[in-house]
């Protein structure tokens, strides 16, 4: 069935314009090599770099029901945030710390 929109919650109905928001900003989502970048089925988490000439994006996802920290090689980018839900992400030398909360995602970016 088709998503009603006129009774959709107000919040499910920003956060949908923010996801497409980003897939019009970001033409790396659907341009750019993918590339697994983190995996680990116990914790729940998993992670993918995309990538083309003119930008790098990092998708990091939590499907546990806690609140997961997963440390990733930095695929490249200078800086990093998390401009989907401001999760906290932090650059240390070579490698990218995401912080995620429960059954959340993080959109990361310069």
């Amino acid at each position: 069935l088709p998503m009603n929109w006129e009774t959709a919650d107000q919040s499910l109905q920003e956060y949908y314009r923010k996801l497409n928001s980003l897939r019009l900003n970001h033409p790396v989502i659907w341009t750019g090599n993918r590339e697994l970048v983190h995996l680990e089925p116990a914790m729940g988490t998993y992670a993918y770099s995309r990538a083309n000439a003119s930008e790098i994006i990092v998708i990091a996802i939590n499907n546990s029901p806690r609140p997961q920290e997963i440390t990733i090689e930095n695929p490249g980018l200078l800086k990093t945030r998390d401009v989907l839900n401001g999760q906290e992400v932090t650059l240390d030398k070579n490698q990218i710390h995401i912080h995620l909360a429960s059954t959340s995602g993080a959109f990361i970016c310069e």
